[in-house]
């Protein structure tokens, strides 16, 4: 019969079987109990203690509150080792052998030579297997190249596609409109042309105008001479125009609105110094404008390169038109062209000098209940920079204007626009504006072998070469390019109100 202590013959038990008791007891009494988890690894033998885990990148040891609960070894919170895991004194055990009587059992791990181990809390009979740390920085270049080019494309391809698709919504008026027959119907035109330094083109401009198909009693051509030195003003005056103002330089905008201010015609027609305009194009342009929701209406133009220069802006173009065409059906344009445009005096609004009628008029009719359509019949053509290098200069100029509308006259407020407008204005303008930014964001997170591809791909853009897809890949480069220069320009220095007209143009 052992009469030895309970207490003796516990501590002789097993110490793996006596150490996984005593923490199954301590998360009991914790009320805490962990998770069953999938071992990733054959669990450690029971015949043995738990030694110390394996530690690899990407894995994570036991919470603090878990290390206090587990094996014999652990700590608890503030450093204290867990209770019943005291170290026994060394005179102690001497004692105990000198009299014949086993000593006090040692810890696992703790004799001469062995290494010291730390005890993982074991969760269902296993080893807590490691739990790898997210990259999350690989998950943040992923989501954001597909959300760069993802919009890219809609912006570029799938925003045509859509609207291609598209049937002509409930609320759209059938266009384009055929021009009244009866001249009485027809209203009076103040056709209004901002010139400066255009002593060239001029004369010409004014005799195109006075060959339209429209009658003459109800059309009043004038000039608006924004501080021209060349002798614009007597050529003009010289070529027949009803008037001619001669006003200090100040800017295009400024210029148009000093000549809306001197008629009263019931509409008024803008132009530029250096378009012609087909013979019926006047007669076509008004005659949407019979729709009393209509405020706005543009024409069509046609860029031409008598030169045969590199410049791709009729490509641009021709896809553009398409565009307008079809968001005239379902709502409104998002923007027009300086070549021809009328809009309904009643609805003419003065704009900051630096921001164009081109692209501030239609949204901000728009929000004032007005509708902005486009007429195809109405046909205008203009002269083309030459090549290419000319386009993106010329480019740049116009989107330091475009940026002052973009970040300060209300571009990126959809307040009193409709849905169906919105959803046009955010794809067709406001990625068009951001698109630099998204092919940057893209480059840079792209995957290495993608990466490469697309500098491959912009340096055979930036070849020198006569070849039509090298012409249309320089083209689409240089007009991101100068998106991003015109930001640049008008962060710099701002933007100024005059400008010369472009070489090649005139």
């Amino acid at each position: 019969m052992d009469r030895r202590p309970a207490a003796h013959a516990a501590a002789r038990a097993p110490a793996p079987r006596r150490a996984a008791g005593r923490a199954l007891r301590g998360r009991r009494r914790a009320g805490r109990r962990a998770a069953p988890r999938r071992p990733r690894r054959a669990p450690l033998p029971r015949d043995r203690p738990v030694g110390r885990a394996l530690r690899r990148p990407g894995s994570r040891t036991p919470a603090a509150a878990q290390r206090g609960g587990g094996l014999p070894g652990g700590r608890r919170r503030g450093g204290r080792r867990a209770r019943g895991a005291r170290r026994p004194r060394r005179p102690a055990r001497r004692a105990a052998r000198a009299a014949g009587r086993p000593g006090p059992p040692r810890r696992p791990g703790r004799g001469r030579g062995a290494r010291r181990r730390h005890d993982v809390l074991l969760a269902g009979g296993g080893p807590a297997p490691p739990r790898p740390v997210r990259h999350a920085d690989r998950l943040v270049r992923k989501a954001i190249f597909w959300t760069s080019a993802a919009l890219l494309a809609w912006a570029q391809a799938g925003y045509g596609v859509a609207l291609a698709a598209l049937r002509r919504g409930p609320v759209a008026s059938a266009y384009p409109v055929a021009p009244p027959e009866d001249d009485a119907a027809l209203p009076s035109v103040a056709l209004i042309v901002p010139a400066h330094a255009e002593r060239d083109v001029i004369a010409a401009r004014i005799a195109n105008a006075r060959a339209l198909d429209y009658p003459r009693d109800r059309l009043e051509i004038v000039v608006a001479c924004d501080g021209s030195t060349d002798g614009t003003v007597q050529a003009a005056r010289a070529a027949g125009a009803d008037v001619v103002l001669d006003l200090p330089r100040g800017g295009k905008v400024r210029a148009q609105d000093a000549a809306v201010a001197r008629t009263d015609a019931e509409v008024v027609a803008f132009s530029d110094a250096n378009a012609l305009w087909k013979p019926g194009a006047l007669r076509a342009l008004v005659a949407p404008l019979a729709d009393p929701r209509v405020g706005y209406v543009c024409g069509r133009v046609r860029f031409v390169n008598p030169e045969g220069g590199s410049n791709q802006e009729g490509v641009y173009w021709h896809y553009e038109m398409f565009l307008r065409e079809r968001e005239s059906a379902l709502c409104s344009v998002t923007a027009g062209n300086g070549a021809i445009n009328a809009v309904r005096r009643a609805a003419y609004v003065e704009v900051d000098p630096v921001m164009g009628h081109d692209l501030k008029l239609p949204f901000t009719l728009v929000r004032a209940g007005w509708r902005c359509v486009e007429q195809p019949l109405a046909r205008a053509t203009e002269r083309m920079v030459p090549d290419v290098e000319g386009e993106a200069a010329r480019k740049r100029r116009m989107m330091s204007h475009a940026w002052a509308i973009v970040l300060h006259g209300g571009l990126l407020d959809p307040r009193g626009w409709p849905p169906r407008y919105l959803v046009m204005m955010v794809s067709h303008r406001w990625l068009r504006y951001f698109g630099p930014f998204l092919h940057l964001a893209a480059l840079a997170t792209a995957p290495r072998a993608l990466r490469r591809l697309q500098l491959a791909g912009i340096a055979l853009a930036l070849v020198p070469a006569r070849v039509r897809p090298l012409l249309l890949a320089r083209y689409y480069v240089l007009t991101q390019a100068s998106i991003a220069l015109g930001l640049a320009d008008h962060l710099r220095h701002g933007t100024a109100a005059g400008w010369d007209p472009p070489e090649g143009t005139r």
